[in-house]
């Protein structure tokens, strides 16, 4: 089971796909995502974005940003 996932910076697309969990470093600490998470905001902090997909696992760091899941995607606003 995936869920959609978009990653942008400032000024481009980072990531844009499917995803079965993605991982990021809140303020409150490190926070895994799956399919049906509750609806969630929350700030983000330097460190890594993880996201695995059913063949592939992606690292990407980031200097902060935010995080919002809602009923039908995860979107990350990042700083990079």
């Amino acid at each position: 089971m995936t869920f959609p996932l978009s990653i942008f910076s400032l000024n481009k697309e980072v990531f844009v796909g499917e995803a079965k969990s993605v991982s990021v470093p809140a303020i409150s600490g490190r926070l895994q995502i799956l399919p049906h998470h509750v609806p969630l905001v929350t700030p983000l902090k330097e460190g890594e974005v993880v996201i695995e997909q059913e063949d592939k696992k992606e690292v990407l760091p980031i200097a902060g940003g935010i995080l919002e899941v809602n009923r039908e995607e995860v979107v990350i606003l990042a700083n990079f």
